[in-house]
């Protein structure tokens, strides 16, 4: 039964957890060096080349069985090497991003590594905590939530209380304590993990099936001419030991013995000019299917645009400016902590040297923004005469509500209803003029492209591939993002 206060679990009710839920991780099927190595030589290409290295010893053929060895010998060691670079890479990376977590046990706070996490564990999270399990929050608390690596939304979203967040979500405002729901490979991630590692098991990728294609047509082929040869010989009467010679002999040419090690290095030269642009290769696999695409799919949040929250453009209204729209959103900010939007206008104001001004006030009283209510009120004084302001901001459809209908309010409807249509997040600032709330502005924000991605698009298109845009945001911020990138 929930508290008020929670307590958290107990030691012998985390020790019983432990052993039914497991570990808070998503497993990994980590095969020894041995194995991996071994593995090498029983793909299809490697296992005819392995039968060729067989026939030429038992024909007695050794500049063949030389030659054959030194080939197989190269593929199979240069492949295994670069995968055995970019593993442990990979390792020392995952040992740098290990997690933990402020649990409550026993009634006590304490960190621990958030792999020994086990449902019903009570969790602190605040500013800047990744997520470490699927949770819902407690109390009546309010979190802003980064699911960006789950959506793809930029934009953070609201949760309150008996609300779920998942894990490896980044809060970015706010502080609550939440309860574990599910730990590991049960969790929202963990279900993605599981899909891509069913995709991985079950489906080819192109090179494998262009080299099985090859490798079989080839063994059709040379089977299909040896025994014919072979029996042409026999029924011509040449000795049955020279048609068996003849037979292996052109079965050994047959094999296209040279085809993996000259893919072989081609590829680690392809993985070593990637290494030089930090992206580490752990599979040979993946040069040649990226080399072979027609279609590209990208994910629009953090690799077509910045993951960063900024002001794409303001509207003022009446004799404001935008210093002055700006100045008053700075007053509506809360000190300390702020949301990716609020940071996100402090930027822009410190860029533009708006934020000089605010400095000529003093706050008198601040009402933060919460879910709820979905805007700020400040009350605030100048220092020199001692002059009151009020200022009100917030979502636009709140602040439409508020102000006083005149010319400005209606521009205000006819922008909020633009910037929908866009798919824009917003602000609107109202300020409070003889005992009536009239608009000041409105700010715009939008999570920007990369500098470099336009050019990539068009590098990319050039080459004949088609891309795509994949994303969870608003459909107007994609066609938006789309249009201004060049996609389509």
């Amino acid at each position: 039964m929930e508290t008020s206060k929670p307590k958290g679990l107990s030691l012998s009710e985390i020790s019983r957890l432990q052993e039914k839920y497991g570990k808070n991780e998503i497993e990994e099927e980590i095969q020894s060096t041995i194995v991996r190595f071994l593995k090498k030589f029983i793909a299809p290409i490697p296992l005819m080349i392995e039968i060729a290295l067989v026939l030429s010893l038992i024909a007695g053929r050794w500049e063949d069985f030389s030659i054959i060895l030194v080939l197989l010998s190269v593929n199979i060691f240069i492949e295994f090497f670069q995968e055995q670079k970019a593993n442990k890479a990979l390792q020392a990376l995952k040992k740098t991003l290990t997690p933990t977590a402020i649990v409550l046990r026993d009634n006590k706070f304490s960190k621990i590594d958030a792999r020994d996490l086990v449902p019903s564990d009570i969790v602190q999270l605040s500013i800047g905590d990744v997520v470490p399990a699927d949770a819902v929050i407690l109390g009546d608390g309010y979190l802003h939530i980064d699911q960006s690596i789950i959506t793809g939304e930029s934009f953070s979203v609201e949760r309150k209380k008996n609300e779920t967040i998942y894990a490896g979500s980044v809060i970015q405002r706010g502080k609550s304590l939440v309860r574990v729901v599910t730990i590991g490979a049960d969790t929202m991630m963990g279900q993605n993990v599981d899909l891509v590692k069913k995709a991985q098991r079950e489906e080819k990728s192109h090179f494998q099936k262009a080299v099985l294609t090859i490798g079989k047509f080839l063994i059709i082929l040379s089977v299909s001419l040896t025994l014919f040869l072979f029996g042409f010989l026999i029924a011509r009467g040449d000795p049955l030991i020279e048609s068996v010679r003849f037979a292996l002999v052109l079965t050994i040419a047959s094999i296209p013995v040279a085809l993996p090690a000259v893919l072989t290095v081609t590829m680690s030269i392809g993985a070593s000019v990637l290494a030089k642009k930090n992206t580490i290769v752990s599979n040979f696999k993946a040069i040649e299917e990226l080399a072979g695409i027609d279609e590209l799919c990208v994910d629009k949040t953090g690799t077509l645009t910045q993951n960063k929250v900024t002001v794409f453009s303001s509207d003022v209204y009446g004799k404001f400016n935008e210093k002055d729209l700006f100045t008053y959103a700075l007053l509506a900010i809360t000190e300390g902590e702020k949301s990716p939007i609020e940071s996100a206008i402090y930027r822009y104001a410190s860029e533009h040297d708006f934020h000089k001004k605010v400095k000529q006030y003093d706050i008198d009283t601040i009402i933060p923004f919460d879910p709820t209510r979905k805007m700020t009120e400040v009350s605030a004084h100048l220092k020199n005469n001692g002059s009151p302001i009020d200022i009100v901001m917030g979502a636009p459809q709140i602040i439409q509500g508020l102000v006083v209908d005149n010319d400005n309010s209606k521009q205000l409807f006819c922008d909020v209803q633009e910037m929908a249509k866009k798919g824009l997040r917003s602000l609107a600032v109202a300020k409070k003029v003889e005992g009536v709330l009239i608009p000041v502005g409105m700010i715009s924000l939008l999570d920007p492209p990369r500098k470099d991605s336009a050019s990539m698009v068009a590098a990319i298109k050039k080459r004949n591939v088609r891309i795509k845009m994949l994303t969870g945001d608003h459909m107007a911020i994609g066609k938006y993002i789309a249009r201004t990138l060049g996609i389509g």
